[in-house]
């Protein structure tokens, strides 16, 4: 929709096919136009999440497709884009820890921070937030104590941790620098 004008014109229209409770959960333009589409649905059963992107002229550029659910996403200055997925269930124990991906313009995973026994990031009402130094910042849940993480852009190592309120969900960065959360 022209936000000058209120005309709309249909870009493209995904059909993923004959799948059930499907539901695309995030959606973000990149500076090039590029549509980046976090979408989950069930096949035969199996969930399956997908990020996608896709030209301003309807064209497909590349998707990825996992068999986990993707949740909220970001794109940082240089085109990376930053997604929650639910994760996998560890050896350790049989909670699913969530996953922060950061993902590269041209559809390659850069690297992948593992929730494992410590960090579990929840794909519902949150999305990780972009520093203007490029630092990613992220609501976790350690076995039900929240806290809030900052990760390196070039290799997704911590740089810190804070605890925060048991069930923030979301993460908002102000134009002061600060963080702030919210709870439920």
């Amino acid at each position: 929709v022209n936000s000058d004008t209120g005309e709309s014109n249909e870009v493209y229209r995904y059909k993923p096919g004959p799948y059930t409770d499907m539901s695309v959960y995030d959606f973000k333009v990149g500076a090039d136009g590029t549509f980046y589409i976090t979408n989950n649905y069930k096949n035969s059963g199996s969930q399956v999440g997908e990020l996608l992107a896709i030209r301003p002229n309807g064209e497909m550029k590349w998707r990825l497709s996992g068999s986990e659910e993707l949740g909220g996403l970001s794109i940082s200055k240089d085109g990376t884009i930053y997604v929650n997925a639910a994760g996998r269930s560890t050896e350790i124990d049989s909670e699913t820890t969530g996953v922060l991906y950061a993902v590269n313009s041209n559809g390659e995973i850069e690297w992948e921070r593992e929730g494992g026994g410590s960090v579990g990031f929840s794909i519902y009402a949150n999305r990780p937030v972009i520093g203007a130094d490029g630092t990613i910042y992220n609501i976790g849940d350690n076995h039900g104590a929240t806290a809030c993480y900052a990760f390196n852009p070039e290799d997704g190592s911590e740089k810190w941790q804070l605890p925060t309120l048991n069930n923030s969900v979301q993460l908002f960065l102000g134009g002061n620098g600060l963080l702030y959360t919210t709870e439920y």
